[in-house]
């Protein structure tokens, strides 16, 4: 995806802040902004706060097996309401 796919709009490209990204300089298109992350902010991302979920529903489940324990794991999941896959307008 390129900024001429949203050239009508102001586009924002959110960083992780990994220690693998190492371009010291990038030219941004003039109608995209990069904003970082902070260091630690898993409440940021969303997949951060579904892992220490599940986290916290497995810490106390004693599991047998991978099966079990990957069985209890996709349980859990079925409890999450879908994710919204369109912007309202």
């Amino acid at each position: 995806m390129t900024s001429h796919t949203f050239a009508a709009s102001f586009n924002i490209l959110v960083l992780d802040n990994g220690a693998f990204h190492t371009a010291k300089a990038l030219r941004w298109p003039l109608n995209v902004a990069a904003v970082p992350f902070p260091p630690s902010s898993p409440e940021l991302n969303p997949m951060e706060r579904l892992w220490r979920d599940l986290q916290d529903q497995v810490a106390d489940t004693v599991a047998k097996t991978l099966d079990a324990l990957s069985d209890t794991v996709c349980h859990l999941r079925q409890n999450y309401a879908p994710a919204v896959s369109e912007v309202p307008t």
